[in-house]
């Protein structure tokens, strides 16, 4: 992608594409602060779609996996130790936090041709349910809210 494509050509582009794995991309575009932001859902993880931004330099996305009030209040420290062991080897993306969400992200330069983004996007949706199988017993579920009440 060119410093002179959108974001909205790149949504439009990701929706035709389907990857060797069989991965297919949804992607609409949204407003947010004057600027764009296209939202996408990819075949591997729909209920956690990656949020994709642009800036002159980058283009970056973003997974939300949960907020920290899911994390089971005694995992907390193991959480942290576990994100920090993880984050060297899940390829092109890389654990944060954005206020009380903990978020899967990865960047790009903004001159990345499309094949590559869509490879970026796909890794990193595979990346996102990797980490919450690794991570699931340390969140609270609803058998859990059950079991305390």
């Amino acid at each position: 992608m060119s410093e002179n494509n959108s974001l909205a050509d790149l949504a439009l582009t990701l929706c035709e594409q389907r990857t060797e794995a069989g991965t297919s991309f949804e992607a609409s575009v949204i407003a947010v602060d004057g600027g764009e932001t296209i939202v996408v859902k990819t075949s591997i993880c729909p209920d956690f779609p990656l949020v994709v931004t642009q800036t002159s330099k980058q283009i970056l996305s973003v997974i939300d996996l949960f907020s920290m009030s899911d994390v089971k209040p005694e995992s907390v420290a193991e959480l942290d130790k576990i994100l920090l062991a993880l984050s060297p080897i899940m390829p092109l993306s890389s654990f944060g936090t954005i206020g009380d969400e903990v978020v899967l992200f990865g960047s790009m330069p903004v001159a990345t041709i499309t094949a590559n983004i869509v490879h970026e996007l796909e890794v990193q949706s595979q990346n996102c349910i990797e980490a919450l199988e690794v991570l699931e017993e340390l969140l609270i579920n609803d058998s859990d809210i059950q079991e305390s009440v």
